[in-house]
């Protein structure tokens, strides 16, 4: 299986103009542009102010103290939902979602090709690894399935859904949740499955040439080595 074999969508705010090419260079250079969906994320920071606003961000969880960085998050939220939501609508069986501060390892190429574990339902391509207690012995294959008690994944620069049916239990179950931020409900809600997998080693990192519009990466670390590159061994 290629990356091409999947329905792609990746993300971009709008007002980060310099991301959308960033981003839309690597498609190009995968070979995935012309068939790539672009879509606008949602601005959390544009969001009208109200009391519902309000009431929203009183309700989200998260440990973010900072106005600007919540509405981030539950502009990301709603641009993850709102993919979700679209391929239940096309009834689409496989899909692979991009964020733009995401960048492929140069060895990827149009022809870099994988085999997905048999019964996954989400697989990821990159991340940030929250290591827990220690495994009993160490996943050295393709894949390493994602066990909370051991591994938990973060970020959601480049994933993908298997299954129109997991597509849509995945929607129903985070749409049910107390609103989060969204890597943070596939932690909670979906990775404690059994059924999602990281590939091994990650073939893409988080770009620091970037600030976050939803965390502090970018401003208080350094540029290199990259903090969400952490490589399971």
């Amino acid at each position: 299986m290629r990356l091409g074999d999947f329905e792609i969508f990746y993300l971009n705010l709008r007002r980060r103009p310099e991301r959308k090419q960033a981003i839309e260079q690597q498609l190009r250079r995968l070979g995935l542009y012309q068939q790539a969906h672009y879509v606008e994320a949602v601005d959390g920071q544009a969001l009208p102010e109200s009391t519902e606003l309000n009431e929203r961000i009183r309700r989200f969880k998260t440990m973010a103290r900072r106005r600007e960085r919540i509405l981030g998050r539950i502009g990301c939220l709603e641009s993850h939902l709102g993919i979700l939501q679209e391929a239940i609508r096309l009834g689409l069986d496989r899909i692979l979602i991009i964020e733009d501060d995401c960048v492929f390892l140069p060895e990827i190429d149009h022809n870099w090709s994988f085999h997905p574990p048999p019964g996954a339902k989400m697989i990821y391509f990159g991340g940030l690894f929250w290591k827990q207690q220690p495994e009993p012995s160490i996943q050295t294959g393709e894949w390493v399935q994602i066990n909370r008690k051991h591994l938990k994944l973060a970020t959601t620069i480049c994933y993908a859904i298997i299954g129109k049916q997991n597509i849509r239990d995945i929607y129903q179950t985070l749409t049910q949740a107390r609103p989060s931020a969204i890597d943070l409900l596939y932690i909670n809600h979906i990775q404690n499955q059994g059924h999602c997998y990281v590939i091994n080693p990650v073939v893409c990192l988080q770009s620091d040439q970037f600030v976050s519009d939803v965390s502090n990466y970018g401003e208080t670390t350094p540029s290199k080595p990259y903090r969400n590159s952490y490589t399971y061994l």
